[in-house]
């Protein structure tokens, strides 16, 4: 036995008798310890008799709830714990979070298995405590220990119900460093829903906490989607409330927010700086456009995050904002990003993969490597294997994901989202070409045939719009069918021809089809 293992044995040994608030020290070497087997760091949000609450991050574990986690420490033999558990518990339970009880006692474990439910929290005897502190490989034995005890559904990451969490964010490094580094530039972000735009946004600010970086106390973030009252004036007002609730705020006007921003930035001695999400719906009206003079005049930074109207925005001459904004548009994930975020979870998960090259290959192609797609891919994999029972993912599972019906109408369904007949014909008629890179000249041209007059610029913003509804992607200046799935499923159920008939007809009956 190493001494390091005997000093850790020991450690917890003493601490098995318990600590107080003011003699401490081996319990501040134990969160130490922690910090360094995870190369991670903690929190400590509170230290009393024989407890011990404190969160960490362990974004390298891709489970969910891994990222900003709550964490209990108890011990002692003779005091009662079962409140301070119970505390702990009803303050952090949450669907999202999977929190941890570590017990430095017999006496400490019993308690705590009358108030946790062992499906939702981690709960470790003394005796995994220190073989978790003392293993080889701490996140592996984690990881082992998080699979006997939560169920395996709970402990699934994927989602697209909502943003990622930290340890589930991949790639955008240009992104990020272009938003961290690039201090005086305010930026738009803007593409098709799901592609990770609110993701970016909350990485972004996750990064800047980790570094510490001293802009973080000014950074404040406004999710627009529930803003209600749409006119100018109701779009400053929900934008001061949501920065500083108070009667002025109430009141505020468009044209007041330039020196409410002003205000702010004498009250905190710094400048703020604004992640506005889900701007679609209010970005074109007069809030904005006094937003966008603030941010040129220095008072604050924008970060603004939405589809296709701000994009159009972003892309006018004409807007009094647009010009203000470098745009940010985000493409299909890396390959070696995309990579882990469909593998890297499965196997956190306990499943063995086989054939991965043969499974990466048609992942890909099937989901063009957008984000939203890789994580349903993920999630339908590990639903086929747990009603299987089996703890392997092979090619086959992916084949027979194929003709999933649910799965294959999800995969189709931005088709059926164009409104607009000419759009839908253009994109219908791509679908039946045999290459998937375009360039703008070649897709006017493409249009040409169809009977469409477009010049360069109305191609373009077709070829946007098409990129808004997920079924063209911007890929390094050109413009290709977003995934694989949209050709195969398009050829394999032969509905092209109909579709394309019935865009024509709908065509011919739109008065001002300019066909």
């Amino acid at each position: 036995m190493t001494d390091r293992e005997v000093s850790i044995s020991a450690l917890l040994n003493k601490l098995a008798d318990g600590w107080s608030a003011s003699h401490r020290s081996l319990l501040d070497e134990v969160i130490l310890r922690w910090e360094k087997r995870f190369d991670t760091r903690v929190q400590v949000k509170d230290i009393d008799e024989n407890i011990c609450n404190f969160v960490t991050y362990l974004s390298k574990i891709r489970l969910r709830g891994m990222y900003r986690l709550p964490c209990l420490i108890v011990g002692g033999k003779t005091s009662d714990l079962t409140p301070a558990v119970k505390k702990f518990w009803e303050k952090v339970k949450c669907p999202g979070r999977i929190p941890f009880v570590l017990t430095l006692s017999d006496i400490a474990y019993q308690q705590a298995l009358y108030v946790v439910p062992r499906s939702d929290c981690l709960l470790l005897p003394p005796d995994q405590v220190l073989s978790l502190l003392d293993s080889a490989d701490p996140q592996d034995t984690l990881k082992a220990y998080l699979r006997q005890q939560i169920p395996i559904r709970r402990l699934n990451p994927y989602t697209i119900l909502h943003s990622t969490d930290g340890n589930m964010f991949f790639g955008r490094s240009k992104e990020l460093d272009r938003l961290r580094y690039e201090k005086d530039v305010s930026f738009a972000i803007a593409g098709p829903s799901r592609i990770g735009k609110t993701s970016l946004l909350k990485q972004y600010n996750r990064e800047m906490i980790r570094e510490g970086d001293s802009r973080v106390a000014h950074i404040r973030e406004v999710d627009f989607h529930d803003c209600q009252d749409r006119t100018p004036n109701g779009v400053a007002r929900f934008f001061a409330m949501e920065i500083n609730p108070s009667n002025r705020s109430n009141r505020m006007t468009a044209e007041g927010l330039v020196n409410f921003l002003k205000y702010q930035r004498s009250e905190h001695g710094h400048r703020l700086e604004l992640l506005l999400d889900e701007v679609d719906e209010v970005c074109q009206g007069g809030a904005f456009n006094c937003l966008g003079k603030a941010a040129k005049e220095g008072i604050c930074r924008l970060i603004l995050s939405g589809r296709g109207s701000l994009l159009k925005m972003a892309l006018s001459s004409h807007s009094p904002i647009g010009h203000r904004l470098d745009l940010i548009r985000p493409e299909p994930l890396d390959t070696e990003s995309a990579k882990k975020l469909i593998l890297e979870p499965l196997m956190d998960l306990g499943f063995r993969v086989i054939g991965v090259d043969q499974i990466i290959h048609d992942v890909f192609h099937l989901t063009g490597r957008l984000p939203h797609l890789l994580q349903s891919y993920g999630n339908k994999l590990v639903d086929i294997a747990l009603v299987e029972g089996t703890d392997t993912i092979s090619i086959e599972h992916i084949d027979r994901l194929k003709w999933d019906f649910e799965f294959a109408q999800y995969l189709t369904s931005p088709l059926q989202d164009i409104v607009d007949p000419k759009g839908r014909l253009l994109a219908l008629s791509l679908l039946k070409e045999s290459h998937r890179d375009f360039d703008i000249p070649s897709i006017q041209k493409f249009a040409e045939g169809l009977g469409f007059n477009l010049d360069y610029q109305k191609t373009k913003e077709m070829c946007n719009d098409l990129v808004i509804h997920n079924i063209l992607a911007w890929n390094q200046g050109l413009y290709r069918i977003a995934t694989g799935a949209l050709s195969y499923y398009a050829r394999e159920m032969r509905f092209l021809d109909d579709a394309i008939d019935k865009a024509r007809h709908a065509i011919k009956t739109c008065p001002d089809s300019g066909m």
